[in-house]
């Protein structure tokens, strides 16, 4: 058996297999393209890092008194913080 990869209705999380002699669309697209398949895994690995699927997001942590001030200039609540401080961005 197999993994099931993008198999519609497929959940490799719950441990779904493919059937013997499947077809695992992720091993067949490595198979034909392995630098496009590794440049996008790549790319993929270093925006999750980033926390933001928009790498050109701006991210700031400012006291709530700030906080009127930033959304003025047009940057979002993110997140608050456990120590009361908010993380915003652009």
């Amino acid at each position: 058996m197999q993994s099931c990869s993008f198999r519609p209705g497929c959940d490799p999380a719950e441990g779904e297999e493919l059937p013997e002699g499947g077809i695992d669309v992720l091993e067949l697209a490595y198979a034909i393209f392995p630098e496009e398949v590794e440049r996008l895994f790549k790319e993929m690995v270093t925006k999750k890092l980033q926390g933001t699927n928009n790498p050109g997001t701006v991210q700031k942590v400012v006291k709530e008194e700030q906080l009127e001030d930033y959304l003025a200039q047009g940057y979002k609540v993110e997140n608050v913080l456990p120590s009361g401080r908010i993380v915003v961005a652009m």
